[in-house]
């Protein structure tokens, strides 16, 4: 659609690596120490009596997906004392060197302690964790999925959970962006740790997006297009309607737009780019009506 258009889109990348890493250990301590549960225990007067409390240094990290950000968690887990073995279609010779070991799919389920998931949504990604997957992994061990949510059945993920399959899990992402149905059966699923897709959103990120997005406006128009025309960016969050002139964006999937000549707009789009969660920057160089 947005070749259609004539619409440059470019991908404002490498914003949130550090905050989505960090998030990550965020949930993996918070599952090791029984963070959530004992925090109202203590409001109720109890003890840690009946908890478990378990070291983060020495365990085994499986880190699926070692882009920028899978990259980061290794790295981090590697400074925390953990073994850190690893799965991605090509190996990353920097992360061998600091002592990060890839092994198949399979293996890095079967011998990790905690795994947590870094990969892009795709055809090939989609219930890359599923049943079959699940049942591969020690019963002791914790997932983690602070990329897309399905890279998971998260059906058959809430079952395991259930069942004792594995230990516990730690989500920022699920099916759906926030709110979640109150049906969605991992809601009810034990030792589960649940945020509503905040790995991105620290303050520090907002101001880094915006930059990003400038940076690369400055570049486009370096380019020799259009290098005469100012822009205007708006950051859109789906969970507020914006009124900017001719621009509209509300709450909807599907975004009924109508952009100023060479407006800039940064948002967070899943149609056409469904499931991506993919911040874009469109540089909209002419009258255009996106239905």
């Amino acid at each position: 659609m947005c070749k259609e258009k004539g619409i440059q889109v470019s991908n404002a990348g490498g914003y949130s690596t550090n905050s989505v890493a960090e998030l990550t250990f965020g949930l993996i301590i918070a599952l090791l120490r029984s963070i959530v549960p004992l925090e109202a225990v203590v409001r109720e007067e109890g003890t840690k009596d009946g908890y478990r409390q378990t070291d983060l240094k020495g365990k085994t990290l499986g880190v699926i997906g070692t882009g920028k950000i899978g990259g980061t968690v290794a790295e981090l887990g590697l400074a925390f004392g953990c073994h850190v073995i690893a799965y991605n279609r090509s190996e990353k010779q920097h992360l061998i060197d600091q002592g990060v070991q890839y092994k198949s799919l399979d293996e890095v389920l079967q011998t990790s302690d905690i795994v947590t998931l870094h990969s892009p949504l795709a055809d090939e990604t989609k219930h890359l964790i599923d049943q079959e997957k699940l049942v591969l992994m020690k019963s002791s061990a914790f997932l983690i999925n602070t990329a897309i949510g399905p890279i998971v059945d998260n059906d058959a993920l809430a079952e395991a959970l259930h069942k004792g399959t594995i230990a516990g899990a730690g989500l920022d992402r699920v099916d759906m962006e926030p709110p979640m149905p109150s049906d969605y059966p991992i809601l009810d699923a034990p030792n589960t740790v649940l945020v509503p897709h905040i790995g991105f959103a620290t303050i520090c990120n907002s101001r880094s997006d915006g930059q990003k997005s400038r940076n690369y406006t400055e570049q486009y128009c370096a380019m020799g297009k259009r290098r005469t025309r100012k822009y205007r960016a708006i950051k859109y969050s789906p969970q507020q309607t914006y009124h900017h002139g001719r621009f509209v964006v509300g709450k909807s999937s599907i975004y009924r737009c109508y952009f100023r000549p060479f407006s800039v707009i940064n948002m967070d789009v899943r149609y056409p780019c469904e499931g991506t969660g993919t911040l874009l920057m469109l540089l909209v160089c002419q009258e255009v009506s996106l239905h």
